[in-house]
Parts: structure tokens; sequence; C-alpha cells
């Protein structure tokens, strides 16, 4: 029943991208699965013309699968496939992997319209102005947000010199780098020496 909610609901928001539901109908007939490690469940995806059907269980084989724990999946629906940031070895995608891609950056790419949907529920002025001011409180966020890295950003790299300056970290490396194939050169010529002895 809470998987039938679910797909309801995901039909709604779906609905006011058609786009997104171009690129789903597309993919009609195939199935992704989500495998959810620790938790030992499987959602099996079917793209559907109006949106995506859920499955706790597929009598048909999954043309992809994507395999991780709840974190990675909480990361990847927060950041998409090519953005959020994962350990080699969290994530693992067997089967048809283009069809995954193309799944992940549909689902990464909806426009949804909230004004709409708020609309079908509170009437179109109310949804206007509800809207427009969500969105100046996003803005607020976002731009709140991006201070308060740059503070941060100056603070551990100027003030308590936690972090090393990017140009400092980079002369450090080339010169690990120049000590490295010195230090290799300098064991092929101690070698060769040996040899001769």
């Amino acid at each position: 029943m809470l998987l039938g909610l679910i797909e309801t609901a995901g039909k709604n928001v779906l609905a006011t991208d058609p786009d997104c539901l171009s690129a789903l109908s597309a993919m009609s007939g195939q199935v992704i699965a989500f495998e959810i490690q620790q938790l030992e469940k499987t959602l099996y995806l079917r793209p559907v013309e109006d949106g995506i059907e859920i499955e706790l269980d597929s009598d048909i084989k999954a043309n992809v699968t994507f395999s991780a724990k709840p974190d990675v999946f909480l990361r990847l629906a927060k950041d998409g496939l090519e953005n959020a940031e994962y350990a080699p070895g969290e994530l693992e995608i067997s089967g048809d992997a283009l069809l995954g891609q193309k799944f992940a950056k549909t689902l990464s790419n909806i426009d949804i319209d909230w004004e709409e949907l708020l609309s079908q529920h509170i009437g179109d002025v109310s949804a206007r102005l509800v809207n427009k001011e969500l969105q100046v409180i996003f803005n607020w966020a976002s731009k709140l947000n991006t201070q308060a890295q740059d503070e941060l950003t100056e603070f551990l790299l100027n003030r308590t010199e936690l972090l090393a300056k990017p140009d400092d970290v980079n002369a450090f490396l080339t010169e690990v780098d120049i000590l490295e194939s010195q230090t290799e050169r300098f064991a092929a010529k101690l070698s060769k020496f040996a040899d001769n002895l």
C-alpha cells in the first residue's frame, strides 16, 4: 500500500514535467533494480508512459542493477549520479550501464512545476504567492550557504592555517615528484655501481 501511495505521488509530480515523462516512456519495458545493502531489500522500478511503477518483487530480470548502502543512495538522490561523492566500491552497477546512466540522468533533470502542484490544492493565486515566498527563502538560503563556505575557507586557510593553500600543496607535490625521480635515478646508479664491484 505504501509503495502504491509513493508511486501515485511520483506520477503526480512527474506529470508536471512532459520532457521527463517522454524520456521515461522511451525506457518503457525496462526494469531498473536498486539493491539496498544492509537492509537486504531490492526495489524494482519500471518506467512507463505516465511515470514509474515500483515493485518489491519482479518476475523479470532487471536490465540494470544499482547496489549500495542506504546512505550512498541518499547521496545519489541528492546530488545525482554524476555529482554524488562516493568511494570506489561503494556503488556497484551491473547490467546495462548505459540504461542506468540514462535513467539516473532523466531523474536528475526533473523540472517540477511546484506552483502547478500547489495550485491543485490551494488555488492559483495562493500557489503563486507561496511559490514566490519560497523562491525568496531558497535564494536567501543559497546566498547564506555560499557566504558561510567562503568564510569557513578564509578562516581555515588564513587565520588558523589548518588548511594548506592550493599553491603550496601543488608546489609540495611537485617537489615530492622530483625527489622520487631523483631517488629512482640514484637507486639505479647505486645498483649499477654494486654490479661493477
